[in-house]
């Protein structure tokens, strides 16, 4: 029994090592592509202001709105990144100096996922609150879209 919880924990740690070095690759993809971070998260804002602006048929005020959300969702990301980067450093030296004891990182890992799922959460419902009858119904038949599978 101990040798399947040894088996279990080693599973675990492969897992987790495997997601922070998918986490990082793209971290270090984003890095070296020659943007500078401002032009990304700008390029990022302006698209996802011009899709909803577009696909909802959004009056000035709420682009206006929707510019400032997307700023503050994509100010919380990159803190979130941020954070993430610091934990990944922690924990490789802490795997390093021959310490494998990396679960309260671990739970620090997931603690800054939800906050990225709340942030994104928070920001499609302020989205939705600023939408009148007309853009919230287009909302919800873009986001069904995503979730049922086509042809349903």
């Amino acid at each position: 029994m101990a040798n399947y919880g040894k088996q279990n924990r080693s599973l675990w740690i492969a897992i987790f090592l495997l997601a922070l070095l998918n986490v990082s690759t793209w971290a270090t993809i984003a890095i070296k592509s020659g943007y500078d971070e401002k032009k990304s998260m700008q390029t990022r804002q302006d698209s996802s202001a011009e899709f909803f602006g577009h696909y909802l048929k959004l009056n000035p005020s709420q682009l206006a709105e929707l510019k400032r959300l997307s700023q503050d969702a994509l100010n919380q990301f990159g803190a979130c990144g941020r954070e993430m980067q610091r934990l990944k450093s922690r924990i490789q030296e802490q795997f390093d100096a021959g310490d494998f004891e990396v679960d309260p990182l671990y739970d620090e890992v997931l603690q800054v996922h939800r906050r990225m799922r709340d942030v994104n959460y928070n920001y499609y419902i302020q989205l939705k609150r600023m939408c009148n009858e007309e853009q919230k119904a287009r909302l919800d038949t873009l986001f069904l879209s995503t979730i049922l599978p086509v042809g349903r």
